[in-house]
Formats: C-alpha cells, sequence, structure tokens
C-alpha cells in the first residue's frame, strides 16, 4: 500500500544519505523524525569520513616483502631452464634424485595401437579410514600462498588453484599451485612425498595467480603450464623436455577483462590441436555480481595463432567451464558455469567444431543450479552415458567453530587468528589498531583499510595508498572503487531456468537430461566449490567430493566441513565424509584426484585458505582398480576428449559389466587433474575387453583379457608410423 512505498522511499533515502554522507538529502524524506535522525547520522559520517581519510593520507606504505617469495624452501630452480637456474643449495641438490623408474612390458600391437603395462606400487592398508588427512608440509608440500589483510575482498577470498600431471614424463604425477606470483611446481619424487621444482613467475611483472593447469598447448608430447592472473594476460610457459622457462612463450590477452576464474582446454575441431575458453570474471561481491567485463573468449589454435572469438551470449561471473561431449555424438559440448542470477550457457558441438546454444524451449536441460561454481561430467550409473553435476552455494547454519582451529600447522593457525582478528579491525575501519602496528603487518592493515575505504567512497585517490608489493591489489583498487555499470540482460531469451541447488542431471537415451538432484541425495554441500566425480573406494560406482566453506564463521554463515557423497551402485548418494576420513573444515576451493604414490587408489591434494595444501591419503581401499594412460600420435597427444570403455564381468551368469571414462582438461573450480583414466573394479581380478573413442571420431576394441591393479598405456601410432 501507499504506507509501506512511503517507508520504503525514506528508508532508500536515509541509506544514500549516510553513503554519500549528504545531510541535504534528508531533506526528501516524509518522516520528519527520520528526517532529523538522518541529518544527524549524515553529518556524523561525513565527519568520521574526513577523519579516516586524513589518518591515511598521512600513511605512506613502507616497502613490503611477502614471505611466500622469499621463503628458502621455495628457491630450488630444479624444473627452470639451464640459462633461468640459480645457485642449488646441497639440500635442493639431493632432492634432485630422480623418482623410480617405471617398467613397461608391451602385451598387444594392433591396426597400429600398442598396449603396454606397469603394475602398480603395493599399498599400504590401514583399517580405520580409508582417507588419512596429512598436512602437506609432512610430504614437501609448504606453504604455497600468504594469505594477508588485503586478501579478504573477492575474488582473492576464493582462494588459489592447483593441478596434477606430469611434467617430466617419468609417470609420476607432478603438482602446480597458483601463488600470489606466478606458479609454484612441485615434483614427485617417488618416495610418498614432492620436492619443490621451481617457482614460475615473469621477470618484471607480478602474477596474482588463480586458474593454473598442465597443457600441452603445442602438442610436442610434454605439458606446458598455463596461469591466469587478476588484472593481467593469461600465460603459457613452455616444457623443454622436464624444463620450464620463466620466460612465457604464448599469452592470451585480456581483452578488457580482468580476471578469468575458469578455463577449459578440447580439440573442439578435431585438427590435433587443444583450444583454449576462458570464462571470465569481474567483480564478484564487490560490484553486486555485475559481469560488466566478464565476456568470455573462445581460442581457436590455428598452428599456434590464437584470435580471440566473443560468443554473443549472457554475460555472467563465469566460475566454471566444462569442455565434455554430453550428448555422446562425438563431438565436444560446452557448459558454461555463471554466478547468480546470470544464467549458464550451454552448447551443443558439432564436427565442423561450431557450437549451437542450448534453449530453454529445446527441453533437453530443463533447470541449472542458480549460483554455478562448479560442472563435471561422469556416468554416475553405469550405463555408458555422461550425467552432469553442478555445484551450488547455501548457507545452513553449522556446528559452533572456530575457523582456525581446523588448520593442523601451528604456523597457519597463528597467523589466522591475528588475520581474523585484523580483519574486523578494518571492517570496522579502526585505524589505530593498525597505527599499532609494525612493518608488514602496519603495512597490510592500512593498505587493506585504504582498499575498503576507496571502495565505500568511490574515491581512487586512496588506491595510490596501495603499493605495488600488494599483487594486483592496486588494480582491484582502482576497479572496485570506480563507477560499475549494469548488464542489460533484456536481449538474452529463452535461457535454461535456474535454482538455488546442486544439480544431478541423468543422461536418457533420447539425448535429454532428467533432473535427479533430490531423487540422488546430492542437493546440498553449502557453500560448494569445486564438486568433481570419481571412483574413491574402488567399487565400480563414481562418488562426489565437493571442496567447501567461505568467510570464516562470521555473518551467520557456520564453519561446514567438505562434503563426500557415496554412490551406493547408482541408486543414491550418502554422505559420508566422516566414515572416509574425509572431514575437513578449512574453506577448499580446490583440489586435484591423482593417484600420488601409484598404488592404485586415488588420493586428494586440496588447497585451503590460511591453510598449507592438505594431502588425503587413500589407505583403506582394497578393491582392485585398473588405470589408463593415452597416447595420440594422430591427433592431440595427451587425448584430450578421447574415451574410454572397459568390459568386465561374466556375461554368460548375467554378470557382464561396463564403465566409461572421459578424459577432459576441463570442469571444476580451480582444479584440473592429469589426464589418466582410474577405474575400480572391486573384486574382479581382470577385465576383459577395452574400447578407445579417439578425440577424432575413430573407435579401437581389444577383446583381451588384462589384469587389474595395473597402470596401461595405450598409445597411437602417428600416420608416418603406421605401415
Amino acid at each position: 500500500d501507499e504506507r509501506e512505498i512511503s517507508v520504503c522511499r525514506d528508508q532508500v533515502i536515509m541509506q544514500k544519505s549516510l553513503q554519500q554522507r549528504d545531510p541535504a538529502l534528508c531533506r526528501g524524506l516524509e518522516n520528519t523524525r527520520m528526517s532529523s535522525e538522518c541529518r544527524i547520522n549524515a553529518v556524523i559520517r561525513k565527519k568520521q569520513a574526513e577523519i579516516e581519510n586524513q589518518n591515511l593520507l598521512a600513511f605512506n606504505n613502507p616497502a613490503f616483502s611477502d614471505p611466500a617469495l622469499s621463503d628458502p624452501a621455495l628457491s630450488n630452480t630444479e624444473g627452470l631452464a639451464g640459462s633461468e637456474q640459480a645457485h642449488l643449495t646441497t639440500e635442493a641438490a639431493n632432492n634432485k634424485k630422480s623418482a623410480p623408474v617405471l617398467l613397461w612390458t608391451e602385451l598387444a600391437n594392433k591396426e597400429g595401437v600398442s598396449v603396454s603395462y606397469t603394475s602398480n606400487f603395493d599399498r599400504k592398508i590401514q583399517k580405520n579410514k580409508v582417507f588419512e588427512k596429512r598436512a602437506g608440509i609432512e610430504m614437501g608440500l609448504s606453504s604455497i600462498w600468504t594469505f594477508n589483510l588485503t586478501d579478504f575482498m573477492e575474488p582473492f577470498i576464493y582462494g588459489k588453484g592447483l593441478a596434477s600431471g606430469d611434467y617430466n614424463n617419468d609417470g609420476w604425477p607432478d603438482l602446480v599451485f597458483a601463488s600470489s606470483n606466478g606458479l609454484v611446481l612441485y615434483r614427485n619424487n617417488g618416495n610418498g612425498g614432492f620436492v619443490h621444482a621451481a617457482h614460475i613467475r615473469l621477470k618484471n611483472q607480478l602474477l596474482n595467480g588463480f586458474v593454473v593447469s598442465f597443457v600441452d598447448i603445442d602438442n610436442d608430447g610434454w605439458q606446458d603450464l598455463f596461469i591466469t592472473a587478476y588484472g593481467s594476460d593469461s600465460y603459457f610457459f613452455k616444457n623443454s623436455k622436464g624444463q620450464y622457462s620463466t620466460e612465457s612463450f604464448l599469452q592470451l590477452p585480456r581483452n578488457n577483462s580482468i580476471v578469468a576464474l575458469s578455463a577449459g582446454f578440447a580439440d573442439w575441431n578435431k585438427d590435433g590441436l587443444l583450444d583454449v575458453v576462458l570464462g571470465n570474471w569481474s567483480y564478484g561481491a564487490e560490484g553486486a555480481f555485475i559481469p560488466e567485463k566478464s565476456q568470455n573468449v573462445w581460442y581457436k589454435n590455428a598452428g599456434m595463432k590464437f584470435a580471440p572469438f566473443f560468443p554473443d551470449e549472457a554475460p555472467g561471473e563465469t566460475l566454471s567451464v566444462l569442455m565434455s561431449d554430453i550428448n555422446m555424438d562425438g563431438d565436444t559440448d560446452m557448459l558454461i558455469g555463471n554466478d547468480r542470477k546470470y544464467p549458464d550457457m550451454v552448447y551443443s558441438g558439432n564436427a565442423e567444431g561450431k557450437f549451437t546454444r542450448i534453449r530453454q524451449d529445446m527441453d533437453i536441460i530443463k533447470e541449472t543450479s542458480l549460483n554455478t561454481m562448479s560442472y563435471d561430467s561422469a556416468d554416475f550409473n553405469n550405463d555408458l552415458l555422461l550425467d552432469i553435476f553442478s555445484t551450488d552455494m547455501a548457507v545452513a547454519p553449522g556446528a559452533n567453530r572456530y575457523y582456525c582451529d581446523s588448520l593442523t600447522v601451528p604456523a597457519d593457525k597463528e597467523r589466522c587468528d591475528w588475520l581474523l582478528k585484523g580483519n574486523k579491525a578494518v571492517e570496522s575501519l579502526d585505524v589505530g589498531w593498525c597505527a599499532s602496528l609494525q612493518g608488514n603487518q602496519r603495512a597490510e592493515c592500512y593498505t587493506a583499510m585504504a582498499i575498503r575505504l576507496a571502495k565505500r567512497d568511490k574515491n581512487k585517490a586512496l588506491c595510490n595508498k596501495v603499493s605495488s608489493a600488494f599483487s594486483a591489489k592496486h588494480d582491484f583498487c582502482n576497479n572496485i572503487s570506480g563507477k560499475i555499470n549494469d548488464v542489460d540482460l533484456s536481449a538474452y531469451s529463452n535461457n535454461i531456468r535456474q535454482r538455488e541447488s546442486n544439480k544431478l542431471l541423468l543422461n536418457t537415451r533420447e539425448k535429454k537430461f532428467i533432473d535427479a538432484t533430490e531423487l540422488m541425495g546430492v542437493k546440498q554441500s553449502f557453500w560448494g566449490w569445486t564438486g568433481k566425480a570419481a571412483d574413491l573406494d574402488n567399487d565400480g560406482w563414481q562418488d562426489l567430493y565437493i571442496g567447501n566453506g567461505i568467510w570464516f564463521g562470521q555473518h551467520s554463515k557456520d564453519v561446514h566441513s567438505n562434503v563426500f557423497y557415496h554412490n551406493q551402485q547408482g541408486q543414491k548418494f550418502i554422505r559420508a565424509e566422516k566414515e572416509f576420513g574425509l572431514e575437513d573444515y578449512t574453506n577448499t576451493p580446490s583440489y586435484t584426484y591423482v593417484d600420488f604414490d601409484l598404488d592404485g587408489d586415488l588420493d586428494i591434494v586440496s588447497t585451503g585458505v590460511m591453510s598449507t595444501p592438505s594431502v588425503f591419503v587413500n589407505q583403506g581401499t582394497t578393491g582392485n582398480s585398473v588405470s589408463f594412460d593415452l597416447r595420440d600420435n594422430q591427433a592431440n597427444k595427451f587425448c584430450i576428449g578421447c574415451k574410454i570403455i572397459i568390459h568386465y564381468g561374466d556375461k554368460n551368469i548375467d554378470d557382464a559389466k561396463s564403465q566409461i571414462r572421459e578424459i577432459k582438461l576441463s570442469g571444476g573450480f580451480m582444479s584440473f587433474d592429469e589426464p589418466v583414466a582410474y577405474f575400480g573394479i572391486g573384486e574382479y581380478r581382470y577385465i576383459s575387453g577395452v574400447q578407445v573413442l579417439w578425440s577424432t571420431g575413430e573407435t579401437w576394441d581389444l577383446d583381451m583379457k588384462l589384469e587389474a591393479n595395473r597402470r596401461y598405456k595405450i598409445s597411437r601410432a602417428s600416420n608416418a608410423e603406421l605401415p
């Protein structure tokens, strides 16, 4: 009614007067009592702002050193090209000892495709929980990223990305992490741990990294490194037979974007070279999630020449890009996961590498998540069709926990305590608290406060107080303190409907997807980030693990554990993170599935906000498994986009079973897995056959008994090598 409208109008005017610190605006209030209160509060706010600005203007930011950049643990340079190496310490030189050499035995060679194997290493089975959480520092993974007071705003508070791969082609999976300045590379030592190999960064520019990945972009059989960074282009660093240069050999211009928080790699036109999709992001909560500069970009790899293509689509704050053949027609499809009200984009690909947007009226996908954080595709019911899973966020009450208690390394916990205390001072603009500090801590405090004031007052002059030593924060300050223009979506219609919920969409034979989210019991995982499929107990069914968490228990957002959904033979999932030893109350944006000890079960390496990395060692899985490392010398070498189907069991007694995997280099949130296909097969001791669907469309079959608990390498010869 009119009265409610009048009250609403008055409240808007009051908020505006406080925000702009202008008592004159209070004259527009209809309620005289509120008008007087409004003028008083606006005057007080104006005086407070003057005092705050005076204190900050008197502050000269001292030199700031990031402990992560000077950490002796990050000084090793074994992964850098010879001309880039510095003098190695004795300890670093000792760490150069190679991992055990894997012995491969050829089993078959059919139609130009060879099959060889190496046996898994013995498992050290423990009878308690399936996984044991260990601090990464126990396994050689030191602190990657020193969270500071300027990181409490989006996107920095989200965390950093990581990936697994094999940069030196020794068969042992390695790791790379994004940091506040470049990439940090760790080599698998083959003895249950990792050795720092290189800190890869540009010589004359800080790279506050987010997405990182191993990717053979030049298709020479060696995995290059890729990174996106805030306010920067995206860079590839060339792998020269296991050595990286600090000079990027390829960069993708940011084209007026701010940062790509997602990326996907696939050979969508089947020319043997991996193409690239960058999912861009603008402001998040710092700009009401308005995707002003979030235009996504597609890059077709034309002989290492990359021209940007800007699709005509509704923009959004893109957090996940999935490149997968979801309709099983042999061509790469694309799913774009956008945050908040901006719709997800789903595209069907064709053999020529063209994409057609899937619309609501096509009735292929009826509904997506609202706040899509992550996409993955997998066959959850073993019908040999790829299903879709996406994570969403949901605020819910949880146990009354203190966030810092979740950190296992004492130095992390001590730093966390100080950061949470400091953030309260920054949010309340307690200049006196900043003044009581010394050195780096004082610089952090004043800088964080200057950024918040610049945003609140739209005062870019305060951004000059932000030292360049705070990687990307000067650009960040300017971005959020300027005018942000809203995005008109009226030109984009017939978008797929959204709902706040995780989504599990089961594929049907009619190439349509049915929503089985509630039926399968996977609707909510709190503030979910990466959610990906894998068979974590080798029972033959793919499970779901979801990294979780935002903020630190404040603002009614209680701390929750990561969530593990255990697949119950394709019928439903049950939550079982406690039973499996996968409880983790650290905010976990990214993780990678990786069998780092090559014993035939998947482990998990995860990042944590304010935390050193964590490793969940799979120590209780007893089921058998097989894994496949595919190499294709007729297309992209690491077989991205290939599918592999295994057959096992006895069809004569109605026990025939099959499973499918697709090799992907996309999906999740800032998380990439090595391109290896893992299959759990429970008590079965062998598989009876395997089929490979190459990324270029051909099919290859092998009707042969293959023993369990082995890694198989399937290599297709180049046309030149064929007789």
